[in-house]
């Protein structure tokens, strides 16, 4: 059996192109005992990924036999030493310090239609909220020949990005600037900073004056949306009115959705669950050279979730959860120094904040100016002190916001009699609000996740994550690729209303 020398997957190297360069054969590559625990765990020759060891088997160079006699049998022989074989300095393979992955697996850019479709990240970073358009800025490894079609090749293509640890995530968008940055970089490449936006935010440059009629605002939202090629998916508890008419004037698509959406008390979320795609099948395809067909999935645009109540929040996934219905990934919270790469909470800190405990709405009706339209919801029980009289005085404190006749046009008074629930909703839901760091990739506004094990009892309990930063590089200090987030997120019954 020949030796083996071990070898580490760069980008953009597949078996075939291995075997040719280090004087072998690809069915002698797979098939060699050393690369059991390869073959077991890719299950194919044709996926590599970057990072991967194999092993190479060679041919050694076997010294002629001595022409001494040799020694007598009760003194025990040596093995002739066999000397290393002799690669081309080309060629030789760099083995890197043996330092564990223990963050991001998979880590690619993709873009349709590109001279190159699969480019190398070197670092991203992201911010995402709830009910607002997210964006990523990825800077990445472009070969020169693609440089001089930035502007008409890849610019306001789609796009998806994909990083993973032990699930995966994949961003889609379109790009919507990108720029070489002085970074140092081999030759023949360039690096160029790509801003991934979603097609959501597209309609921000998308400007009209027009009139909707006897719609609800997620009917109005849909159309909008759906006419973009935006796909939706609502969750909603209550039946919605609608409007007489809504007016859209001289405002860009984006504005005019959160707006009516805020009017109403509606949330929405980027729902960032993949659908009819294997993560590794994609990954697979993009490395392995595989065209990538034009319908796939991960490159479609984005779809967002429009919600009414916590119900509506899908569940932030991990290799445990996402084989249950529903269930929410269950975070252990790990100091950071003690944090082993598996996804876990090393800070989080809760703060509480006086905010109105009482909210009313009056409105006009100029049919029946004698009928008074008013509405008030207050907290059952007022926080703090608030509730015990001023002495010498006497008063209380109440604090209560009021709204007069809004423009929201309610076709029926009951429907004006739910804005004080709203207007709570809305005014108190940063009422209860924690800050975090962590390193789950899966973390996406709007989702729930479960935490565990901290050392204060009321703060394990579900979330909703409301605003994720992301951060990423393909090299950090100690040589392994590195992620981590920081994020602010409510208690997961809190209906996070955006402000209107």
């Amino acid at each position: 059996m020949k030796p083996t020398y071990p070898y580490t997957v760069e980008y953009g190297d597949w078996l075939a192109k291995i075997a040719e360069e280090h004087g072998t054969t690809v069915a002698e590559i797979w098939s060699h005992p050393d690369n059991a625990e390869h073959r077991a765990k890719r299950g194919s020759p044709d996926v590599l990924y970057p990072g991967d060891v194999i092993h190479i088997p060679y041919e050694p160079e076997i010294p002629p036999p001595p022409s001494t006699p040799p020694p007598p049998p009760s003194l025990p022989s040596l093995p002739p030493e066999i000397p290393l074989p002799q690669v081309p300095p080309e060629i030789v393979p760099q083995i890197p310090p043996q330092i564990p992955l223990p963050n991001l697996g998979a880590l690619a850019l993709i873009i349709d239609a590109a001279p190159f479709q699969h480019f190398e990240v070197l670092q991203f970073r992201g911010e995402e909220s709830i009910s607002a358009p997210f964006r990523f800025e990825i800077t990445a490894m472009v070969p020169d020949a693609s440089i001089a079609h930035l502007g008409g090749e890849l610019l306001g293509r789609r796009a998806a990005f994909l990083f993973t640890t032990t699930v995966p995530r994949v961003v889609r968008g379109v790009v919507a600037s990108a720029r070489i940055v002085d970074v140092p970089t081999t030759s023949g490449v360039q690096a160029v900073r790509f801003v991934l936006v979603p097609h959501l935010e597209l309609l921000r440059h998308v400007r009209r004056s027009r009139i909707f009629q006897d719609l609800t605002v997620v009917e109005i939202a849909e159309q909008v949306l759906f006419a973009a090629g935006i796909g939706v998916r609502t969750s909603l508890t209550e039946e919605l009115p609608k409007r007489r008419y809504c007016t859209q004037y001289e405002e860009s698509d984006l504005a005019f959705v959160r707006r009516i959406l805020a009017e109403a008390g509606l949330y929405f979320a980027l729902d960032g669950l993949l659908e009819e795609l294997s993560i590794e099948s994609l990954v697979g395809m993009v490395i392995g050279g595989v065209s990538l067909p034009e319908d796939i999935p991960a490159i479609n645009p984005e779809t967002w979730v429009i919600g009414d109540s916590p119900i509506g929040y899908p569940a932030v996934l991990d290799a445990s959860s996402a084989l249950i219905p529903g269930a929410a990934a269950a975070l252990p919270f790990i100091p950071s120094d003690l944090v082993d790469g598996t996804p876990a909470i090393w800070e989080l800190d809760r703060e509480c904040q006086l905010r109105a405990t009482a909210a009313s709405y009056r409105d006009y009706d100029p049919d029946h100016p004698g009928f008074e339209l008013f509405a008030r919801r207050q907290l059952s029980e007022p926080e703090g002190d608030l509730r015990r009289p001023n002495t010498p005085q006497g008063g209380t404190l109440e604090l209560e916001h009021e709204e007069h006749h809004g423009p929201f046009m309610f076709p029926d008074w009951i429907h004006g009699a739910n804005e004080p629930d709203r207007l709570l909703r809305q005014l108190r839901r940063r009422a209860d609000l924690a800050r975090g760091a962590g390193n789950h990739p899966g973390f996406t506004p709007g989702h729930r996740f479960l935490l565990h094990g901290h050392h204060i009892d009321d703060v394990n309990r579900e979330y909703v994550l409301t605003k994720v930063e992301h951060r990423g590089s393909a090299q950090s200090r100690d040589g392994g690729r590195h992620y981590e987030n920081r994020f602010e997120c409510v208690p997961s019954h809190i209906v996070f209303c955006p402000k209107r």
